[in-house]
């Protein structure tokens, strides 16, 4: 997807749902992002979960999120770890997108378990944006986890 279409059907996901332009935008950049954690070789260390989560099920217009937020497992959760998957799975765009992992911070650190904060920057053509993964461990799912495909 090239900018003036991205744009185009940004303006026009907002118009019809009332959010904001640059929800709808940064919402574009998290699918994405999603996208490609689905495809790889990692998405089974990875459970899918929060607010995004909800406004895939309920609908974007009913819930409006910035960030994803992700259960780890399987494999310990350090930095390393997170910044090694993430560059992989980030590395190569066939939207055209270039992705920059901006930064990793410990968060959730009073927590048993913690967790990690991606700030990643996306950028098609003149079009950047920032946006959050959290990354945390230990949490109960329940129900058990679903496969989406």
């Amino acid at each position: 997807m090239n900018k003036a279409k991205l744009t185009a059907l940004c303006h026009k996901i907002s118009k019809n749902t009332g959010l904001t332009f640059n929800s709808v935008m940064t919402y574009y950049f998290l699918e994405v992002i999603l996208k490609k954690l689905s495809q790889s070789s990692y998405s089974n260390h990875y459970i899918f979960k929060g607010g995004f989560l909800l406004s895939n099920v309920i609908g974007v217009e009913s819930r409006s999120t910035v960030d994803i937020d992700f259960l780890f497992h399987q494999i310990t959760l350090s930095e390393e770890t997170v910044k090694q998957q993430l560059k992989e799975i980030l590395a190569d765009s066939e939207e055209g997108i270039s992705f920059v992992i901006q930064s990793i911070t410990a968060i959730k650190e009073s927590d048993d378990y913690g967790g990690y904060r991606a700030t990643i920057s996306c950028q098609l053509e003149n079009i950047k944006q920032v946006i959050h993964l959290d990354i945390a461990t230990g949490d109960v799912v329940t129900p058990q986890p679903i496969t989406y495909d």
